[in-house]
This record gives structure tokens, sequence and C-alpha cells, in this order.
């Protein structure tokens, strides 16, 4: 089975902290968990009666059903493998105005990099070039992750 791209680009795009998320080679699904829940999954095997509310259940028997074809599983690369700071370097590259540049190269200097970056497009009327040009650099990073990872997939719609 193949991984659909574009899915795989949008989760990529908006990975949460205490989230893992995985893609199951099998089927080319893509699963993700809150940590907590993959930890009680764990603890379940342990002690099959710890309680659970109605609503962890679900997130559980899913979390558990993943563990058990583990060996299926391969684990999304994380948010540094995917270097959105180096994305927003090479994209001030691309830019021809000097000052333009220099705005950016301060805006990306110390903490809150991705705020002021961010902050900044706009007042350029850069916001629509910079998601191009992120969708292109997210597109390349997916693609070829897949393919360093053995995994098929499916470009129909992905950019």
């Amino acid at each position: 089975m193949s991984v659909n791209l574009k899915d795989f680009i949008q989760q990529l795009d908006c990975m949460f902290d205490e989230w893992s998320y995985y893609i199951d080679r099998t089927n080319g699904e893509l699963l993700s968990f809150q940590d907590r829940y993959l930890s009680l999954a764990e603890e379940l095997e342990a002690d099959p009666l710890l309680p659970l509310a109605p609503w962890e259940q679900e997130e559980v028997e899913a979390a558990k059903t993943m563990l058990n074809h583990w060996d299926d599983m391969i684990r999304f690369p994380d948010k540094r493998e995917l270097d959105e700071y180096g994305m927003m370097e090479d994209f001030i590259e691309t830019l021809t105005d000097p000052h333009q540049r220099e705005c950016f190269e301060i805006a990306i200097s110390g903490r809150g990099a991705f705020r002021r970056f961010k902050d900044t497009l706009p007042r350029f009327g850069l916001e629509q070039q910079w998601y191009r040009y992120k969708d292109e650099a997210l597109f390349d990073f997916a693609r070829k992750w897949c393919e360093e990872n053995s995994l098929s997939y499916t470009t129909e719609d992905a950019r």
C-alpha cells in the first residue's frame, strides 16, 4: 500500500508536542496518538485492571492495536529532521531585495524567531510566496523521507 503524500504533508505541518505519529507500512495509514494513551496501553498490558474513563477506552484500544503490530510501524520524522528553521533560512536566500533579506535575517535571530518571521511576512506582502515555498519544501522532504524509508507514496493532489 502507498502513503498518501498530501495527508502525510498535512500531518507533518501540524505535529503537536506530546503526540506520536506513525505510518503503518502494511496499508499506508497515518496514525497519531497522544503519548499518554500509548503509555496507558503499555501499562494495561502489565495491569489489565487499570481503571479508564469511557472516553479513554477507544484511544487506548487503538494504541494497543498499534503496539500489537509494532513491527509494521514507522515513526514520523521529528521536528528537528523537518527543520522549519532551515526552510525559513532557505526562503530568505531566495529573496532578491537586500532590505527584505536583512529584515528577515534579523527576524530569525534569537528566541521567538518563528513568530517574528511570520510577523515580517505581511510587512512585505510575502505570505503567499512563503506558503508556496514551504509547501514545496514539505513536498520534497516528505517524498525523500518516504523513499529513504522504502515507503511507496501517491502524489495525487499532494501539492
